[in-house]
């Protein structure tokens, strides 16, 4: 499965999650405090247990809020398979704004060692230049966000910008892509064969070198 088919799928769990939280046996009702946030856990949860995701966060909650949430919140993480950490303090990087937890509590959902590994980027410290950028992405990866949406939140929180900031779209070729490769050797200018075994070794329309670029040899 592409990272495009399992970012629509976090997409949409998530509010799925959230919305149908308190409707689970044995889950709140939905008149029940921290519905949504709940919802979202389990939603989250999900898709760490299934690989989809390597850490993932909760809602920010005052502390009050998260003592009173926690206890449902176990028993969410449990259904799922995921263990939850609570952090009064959370790595402070440029994926976001520097205030963003301040003061209040925040859930990590996670699987097997990857709270250490988070726990060991706290003690890389805070530092500046490329070696800031290097643990904001790193956290990143962890999150399991995409290069391009690593790079957007760069851009929103810091002097990085991306190629789509000054209004280019680059376009990824793919490696199956069959090329028409012309021999100089003929004015007709013949095809060149592949190899049978290769994806490309369909037949294929040979190019004009009045109207292409064709290499030689």
């Amino acid at each position: 499965m592409t990272y495009t088919k399992l970012a629509a799928l976090a997409l949409a769990v998530l509010p799925l999650a959230a919305a149908t939280c308190g409707c689970t046996a044995g889950g709140p009702s939905p008149s029940a405090p921290h519905t949504y946030e709940l919802g979202t856990i389990g939603g989250f949860g999900e898709l760490v247990n299934s690989g989809v995701k390597t850490l993932a966060l909760s809602e920010v909650l005052a502390p009050a809020e998260m003592d009173a949430m926690l206890p449902e919140a176990e028993k969410v993480a449990a259904r799922n398979n995921v263990k939850l950490h609570r952090e009064s303090s959370l790595l402070v990087t440029d994926l976001f704004p520097a205030d963003v937890a301040r003061g209040k509590d925040v859930l990590l959902i996670y699987q097997g060692a990857t709270l250490d590994e988070y726990q060991a980027l706290e003690k890389a410290g805070q530092y500046t230049g490329k070696a800031r950028e290097a643990i904001a992405r790193r956290f990143g990866r962890m999150l399991s966000y995409p290069a391009w949406r690593i790079n957007e939140l760069l851009a929103q929180n810091t002097s990085f910008r991306t190629m789509r900031d000054f209004g280019v779209r680059t376009t990824a070729l793919s490696s199956k892509t069959p090329r028409a490769i012309c021999s100089s050797s003929s004015a007709s200018t013949s095809i060149q064969r592949t190899n049978a075994s290769s994806p490309c070794s369909r037949p294929i329309a040979p190019c004009d070198p009045r109207r292409a670029h064709c290499p030689k040899g």
